[in-house]
């Protein structure tokens, strides 16, 4: 006999395998099913390996194997070669097919299942239970970290610049006229910050007048899947700091605290380089506040700019970048560097439209990692809209 009271699939894996364990027995207790991909277990059923053969997964395939050489730039030389790749991917379908089965197998067990729920929506496994869903009438819910401090991301179409989140200024405008003003309380979340595989930390005395451009992991979907003029944080480099060098503009770079890549060569180059400087161990916050402007390809920091108020050039894909200035390539960079210069400011009107927009309607409240019962009861809100969106 079939139960009807199943309503919520959640895919289990890496950074929310935790988090969703506690959110699903805390929200939906006896309304759902959880899959936990280190558990997976190979056991087709015919059928579903028939059906698995015409299932694309290109896009996934190739996202793991660039996560796999950006993670390893020393192998490259390895996963350059076509049998290595050819090897590496299968290896990965094997695992993807896995999760597939097990997915399709609960959808078929629990007709009732209405959402499936996925960490960020360009993962690998995200791809591929997009790609089984898309003709059933199931939703899939995304769920990343928040914009702002205190906040987590759930939204129907996707994460970061691939959410529904409106992109027009008009709409900001008219909303700061209408919600209550957003305040940032405190100071921003600090990160912890790993030496282990560097030689040096940087300099700690800030130059007067300078730019900032905060690192991002090379392996992270918001490169791989939104960037497609910088490739990795060494073009980054390259590229930033030549335009601003020849501008005759100070430039300060931060190493994200996250990323496995050894920089310790960049950082000597940085040193016998006039106007370029890395400040690892400087505060993230005092390093926006005290700068002209942050340029980034797409990171939270660069939305830090904007909560601080500080000019930001985009150089990627963002979800903010429409209150920002863009920067698609060396000349445009050029432009927006002097546009900064000359004295640039954001439409205020809806910088603050935006801010109160995010923190009143468009986030979930507090931190999935510090999950309490405003954080769970902002999610059951959240997921009220979703049905009443369906419904109408």
């Amino acid at each position: 006999m079939r139960n009807n009271s199943i309503k919520h699939l959640f895919i289990s894996h890496r950074g929310g395998f935790n988090y969703f364990d506690i959110l699903a027995k805390t929200c939906f207790d006896g309304e759902y099913v959880i899959i936990y991909d280190k558990y997976l277990k190979n056991n087709p059923d015919p059928d579903v390996v028939k059906k698995l053969k015409g299932l694309d997964l290109s896009r996934a395939l190739d996202f793991k194997l660039t996560e796999k050489l950006k993670k390893n730039p020393k192998l490259n030389w390895l996963y350059s070669m076509k049998w290595a790749q050819k090897i590496y991917k299968r290896k990965f379908r094997k695992k993807a097919e896995l999760l597939a089965i097990q997915v399709d197998k609960y959808l078929k067990e629990y007709p009732s299942i209405e959402f499936v729920w996925l960490w960020n929506d360009q993962k690998p496994y995200s791809l591929i239970v997009k790609s089984l869903v898309k003709d059933l009438p199931v939703r899939c819910i995304y769920m990343e970290n928040g914009w702002l401090p205190n906040s987590t991301q759930m939204n129907l179409a996707g994460v970061n610049c691939s959410s529904d989140l409106n992109q027009n200024l008009s709409f900001y405008q008219e909303y700061a006229k209408q919600g209550p003003e957003y305040h940032l309380e405190g100071r921003l979340p600090t990160r912890n910050f790993r030496l282990t595989h560097l030689s040096k930390e940087g300099v700690t005395e800030l130059p007067e007048r300078y730019f900032f451009v905060p690192f991002q992991v090379d392996y992270d979907t918001q490169i791989i899947a939104h960037s497609p003029w910088i490739t990795d944080m060494l073009d980054l480099f390259e590229k930033t700091s030549n335009v601003l060098s020849k501008l005759g503009v100070n430039v300060v770079y931060k190493l994200h605290p996250s990323s496995s890549v050894d920089y310790s060569d960049l950082m000597v180059q940085a040193e016998n380089r006039k106007n370029v400087f890395f400040a690892n161990q400087v505060d993230t916050e005092t390093l926006v506040n005290q700068s002209q402007a942050v340029i980034t390809i797409n990171s939270t920091v660069g939305f830090e700019g904007v909560l601080l108020n500080k000019p930001v050039i985009c150089l990627g894909k963002a979800f903010y970048q429409f209150l920002c200035l863009r920067a698609t390539d060396s000349e445009s960079l050029n432009a927006a560097v002097k546009k900064v210069v000359a004295g640039w400011d954001y439409d205020q009107e809806a910088r603050h439209g935006l801010l109160s927009y995010l923190s009143n309607e468009f986030l979930v409240e507090g931190d999935w990692r510090k999950p309490d019962e405003q954080h769970f009861q902002s999610v059951r809100n959240k997921l009220e809209e979703f049905e009443s969106s369906v419904e109408q």
